[in-house]
């Protein structure tokens, strides 16, 4: 992909990498590359609804304060301590069921134009967006874990992956931090309610998050 290529955006609604593997939960990270899902000559591969990017995060640990504090490491066979990166694979070409054309996936609603404006893009779908302007930036990103098997050896272990992506809101090298948003009593009143909930074990931490953004979203 070159510095300079951009991808079609519609108003209209509509591996390569090695896998670690470290605690699930929620980390910082830096996009730090974007490319096409290809294979090893170049040939662009088209999955079952189009064709994918491949977006890198360097992955960081957060403080209690939601703020990005040490790069996440994980340890290879021979012991040295390497720090971790992970892909994220996204479609950003849709096939047309009807006509088979294909169709930007950069639309109101889809996917990969929540990630980009979590990003930072103004997501104007009458323009052209140059992915590789958001590199730098930062998200918060929700890491699981999933039972991987080794091609070759049909060995079986663990690794992980990025689950689901927020509007990272904490400070980082080269970002301030979000300012802070006074609550009303209501939203002060839903986020007791919640947090006891959350304490009881009646709802998990993915609710959990979710729902306090929703809740401090809502005026």
């Amino acid at each position: 992909m070159s510095e300079e290529m951009s991808f079609e955006t519609s108003s209209v609604e509509g591996s390569s990498f090695t896998r670690p593997h470290f605690r699930k939960g929620y980390y910082a990270g830096k996009f730090v590359d974007i490319k096409p899902y290809a294979d090893k000559d170049g040939n662009l591969i088209v999955g079952q609804y189009g064709k994918k990017l491949i977006l890198t995060f360097e992955i960081y640990e957060m403080d209690k304060e939601g703020n990005v504090s040490e790069r996440v490491t994980t340890k290879i066979e021979n012991g040295e301590e390497l720090p971790v990166e992970l892909g994220m694979f996204i479609y950003h070409i849709y096939k047309d069921k009807k006509t088979g054309e294909d169709m930007t996936a950069f639309t109101k609603n889809s996917r990969i134009t929540k990630l980009f404006k979590a990003l930072g893009w103004d997501a104007d779908l009458t323009k052209a967006i140059k992915p590789k302007d958001y590199l730098g930036n930062w998200l918060e990103l929700n890491i699981d874990d999933y039972e991987r098997t080794d091609k070759l050896t049909e060995k079986k272990s663990m690794a992980s992956s990025i689950k689901d992506f927020n509007v990272f809101k904490g400070a980082a090298p080269g970002k301030k931090a979000a300012p802070e948003v006074k609550l009303t009593k209501d939203q002060e009143d839903k986020l007791a309610n919640l947090e006891k909930l959350f304490k009881d074990k009646e709802i998990s931490e993915d609710g959990y998050k979710k729902a306090v953004e929703q809740i401090k979203a809502t005026k």
